[in-house]
């Protein structure tokens, strides 16, 4: 809770008061508990928050988790762009989903999501775990009206 209370003046405040208004483009923040994901128009933007965000940090007494942050390009023109350079649209994990570039049915560009891999192969294991114990208590026709998610 605390932590919560101490990045909202950190972060979000700083972010709506400082860097968006000096932002040319759209820019958009958000933020859950201690992960967040910083979103621009213009790849400048972006790469100048990042630099001055340490910074920002550092006043703090925080730091930033370098295997977690990264710059990449997602949006309406990143599916495009990436398929001329002969590579995949880049793709990141928030919350326990997978966040990727995809268009509706009418052809439009659209934000998806999917179950990050990490989260629905521990789901898997602990269902799996689950069925195994259960196996041997109950009968077969027990199991399925059982079945919610494991508690314990």
């Amino acid at each position: 809770m605390l932590s919560n209370i101490y990045l909202h003046y950190v972060l979000d405040l700083w972010f709506s008061r400082v860097v968006q208004p000096h932002c040319q483009g759209e820019a958009y923040y958000f933020r859950f508990a201690d992960d967040f994901v910083a979103c621009f128009q213009y790849r400048q933007e972006a790469q100048y928050f990042r630099d001055v965000l340490s910074g920002r940090l550092e006043q703090f007494r925080l730091s930033l988790a370098e295997e977690k942050t990264r710059c990449l390009e997602f949006g309406r023109f990143a599916r495009e762009n990436a398929r001329r350079c002969g590579e995949k649209p880049q793709e990141f994990t928030f919350l326990g989903f997978t966040h990727y570039c995809g268009k509706t049915k009418k052809g439009y560009f659209k934000v998806k999501r999917r179950t990050s891999r990490k989260k629905l192969g521990t789901s898997l294991r602990a269902f799996s775990d689950w069925a195994r114990r259960a196996r041997h208590k109950m009968t077969k026709g027990e199991m399925p009206r059982r079945s919610k998610a494991p508690s314990s």
